[in-house]
């Protein structure tokens, strides 16, 4: 059997990466797959993303992100990551284990002076995570999606972003958080309005009695 290697990534190994989603995760990376990478990677993170590979003949067959994160907890700046996309290809799955592919971009972390990480894993994910890795659980989350943009009271109007986008880049953006990541108003920008998907309509919620 040819030799699995574990090794830092990076964007040289974006099409290779991005051909294993294809064939694991097609439902998250059928639209505008580089984009999407780029926009998560490079778009989202205050510097470069620690990516953890597992590669056998030259193809890739595991992957693992840490994104890295300034988190602001009780005023104090701390370096944190957001680990994302842990996957394995179906066929290596009883060859290798994403264990061996996150342990090495723990130790990237570690050496990177990043003091926290923290995600949202899937169902699939986070008894890994939990049980073997043995992170804390803050809580399970669930989503939830509602349209209630025609349902605000008359005395108030919505009015997109783009149509006062010199008022949106002027933005007060300091929120009194004991917890939150360090935003600011380009943050905002990419993470909704430049949204390689374009997932989010962005309103000023305007009161006309002021």
């Amino acid at each position: 059997m040819s030799k699995i290697i574990i090794r830092q990534g990076g964007v040289d190994d974006i099409d290779s990466i991005l051909e294993l989603f294809k064939r694991e995760i097609p439902q998250h990376w059928n639209k505008k797959p580089k984009d999407f990478w780029i926009w998560i990677n490079q778009k989202l993170s205050y510097k470069n993303s620690i990516i953890s590979l597992a590669e056998c003949d030259d193809k890739i067959i595991g992957y693992y992100c840490i994104v890295p994160k300034l988190l602001k907890i009780g005023g104090e700046l701390i370096e944190a990551g957001m680990g994302i996309h842990a996957v394995i290809d179906s066929d290596y799955k009883k060859k290798v284990s994403i264990m061996d592919v996150t342990n090495l971009a723990y130790e990237i972390a570690k050496k990177s002076n990043i003091k926290i990480i923290y995600g949202f894993p899937n169902d699939n994910y986070y008894l890994i995570q939990e049980k073997l890795e043995r992170w804390d659980k803050v809580d399970r989350y669930k989503s939830i999606e509602t349209k209630i943009l025609n349902k605000f009271n008359t005395q108030y109007k919505l009015v997109n972003i783009r149509d006062f986008f010199n008022q949106f880049m002027n933005l007060d953006t300091s929120l009194n958080e004991l917890v939150s990541i360090e935003k600011h108003i380009l943050y905002y920008l990419e993470r909704y309005i430049n949204h390689p998907h374009s997932h989010y309509e962005s309103f000023f919620v305007i009161d006309n009695d002021t």
